[in-house]
């Protein structure tokens, strides 16, 4: 892998970036260009976290934000017009902070961001949420699965690309952190 001009594998402490480490500005050598806490609305926290990677032979902007669709994102979008690809994962935070509406919210608020994407013309990549540990998250989890393939149809529909990280890492539950999410 040739990432930040090592042609090595990644160390295990680089393989987790410390996301509420907000002092630290750099992962993997690549410049975090902002973190912002957007205000409590309706006790739902939003963040954005911008990191940006410049290479001769690409650029890559790592974008975090806590919404499928919101200004933020919508800026966002914008603000990509000009890239080739673009992949996107959005699930947790949008179906565990909408209270009893959630699943419905989000699927609008989904089908709103992938009609923007949709009029870029661009390869896009959706990712799915990888597993969570039952165990320790099953109501989550359940409801992990029952969206996943309603995302992956919509995406599909969208004519957008999809990546099964579900699939993929079901038998690798153990690999989480001690929060059995990450």
């Amino acid at each position: 892998m040739h990432l930040s001009s090592h042609d090595r594998l990644l160390y295990s402490s680089e393989l987790k970036f410390d996301r509420h480490q907000e002092e630290n500005m750099e992962c993997l050598a690549n410049e975090l260009l902002n973190f912002k806490l957007i205000a409590p609305i309706v006790c739902v926290i939003s963040k954005k976290k911008t990191l940006e990677c410049i290479n001769p032979n690409y650029y890559l902007t790592y974008v975090f934000s806590s919404r499928i669709w919101n200004d933020s994102m919508q800026k966002t979008i914008v603000s990509v017009k000009s890239y080739e690809i673009i992949l996107l994962e959005s699930q947790i935070w949008d179906l565990t902070r909408y209270g009893s509406d959630s699943r419905k919210l989000y699927l609008q608020n989904m089908d709103k961001c992938f009609s923007k994407l949709k009029l870029m013309n661009k390869i896009i990549l959706w990712i799915t949420t990888p597993p969570v540990n039952d165990i320790k998250h099953p109501i989550l989890n359940n409801l992990l699965l029952m969206a996943n393939s309603l995302i992956i149809t919509k995406a599909r529909e969208y004519g957008f690309h999809v990546i099964d990280l579900n699939e993929y890492f079901k038998n690798y539950l153990h690999l989480c952190g001690t929060d059995g999410i990450h």
